[in-house]
């Protein structure tokens, strides 16, 4: 599977920790052949990977496209 994260220079920008995030989904992305949604929101799956809240905005083939929503609280 594979994945591409819209808008990394904006969450740069914002959170400062695309790094974090990045090294996060492709740990995930490299280990699972399948994504497991969370609740619906909208249009948009919803997908958590240890703290971090994403939308799936589409998936074609092996290609997931995702946008950052939010860190989880702790």
């Amino acid at each position: 599977m594979r994945y591409s994260l819209r808008n990394q220079t904006k969450i740069q920008a914002v959170t400062g920790r695309l790094n974090e995030i990045l090294s996060i989904l492709d740990a995930y992305f490299r280990d699972n052949d399948h994504l497991e949604y969370g609740e619906t929101e909208g249009n948009y799956q919803i997908l958590i990977i240890k703290g971090i809240t994403l939308y799936v905005l589409s998936h074609k083939y092996d290609v997931y496209n995702l946008a950052f929503k939010e860190f989880n609280q702790k």
